[in-house]
């Protein structure tokens, strides 16, 4: 759903909000620099906006969605993590789940390396080494 804000007849600010049966979620919106001078605080007023149409269309569910922008802290919202689904069928589930360990496998390593480089590196410098020239 788009909506546009106007004042005067002229277009102030517009709204994008994603509609499903349960749930409306505020997308992306635009503001005209102007209103915050004429202390308008848009944010209240998408999510009245949002919370009246959210409403009106029988959904439970009014979601600011994803980010952590900090205008969205001042309502206090209830955060939820994000979650993963896969579907798979019977021949490539096996793929999945080897992919998945090797995605564990890399995040594992790198940590190992990071790990260990900044404990060699600390040793050299107790033991008064320099680290070979070009970093490292």
């Amino acid at each position: 759903m788009v909506t546009e804000f106007r004042l005067a007849g002229d277009v102030v600010a517009a709204d994008l909000t994603l509609m499903s049966p349960r749930l409306a979620g505020g997308y992306l919106y635009g503001a005209d620099p102007a209103l915050r001078a004429r202390k308008v605080d848009v944010a209240t007023m998408l999510l009245r906006h949002g919370a009246r149409e959210t409403s009106a269309g029988g959904r439970a569910t009014l979601s600011m969605l994803r980010g952590s922008e900090a205008y969205k802290h001042h309502w206090r919202p209830e955060s939820v993590r994000n979650r993963r689904l896969l579907l798979a069928g019977p021949g490539t589930a096996p793929l999945l789940w080897l992919r998945a360990g090797a995605a564990g496998a890399r995040s594992w390593a790198a940590r190992q390396a990071r790990e260990r480089a900044w404990a060699g590196r600390a040793l050299d410098r107790v033991k008064g080494r320099r680290p070979p020239r070009g970093g490292g």
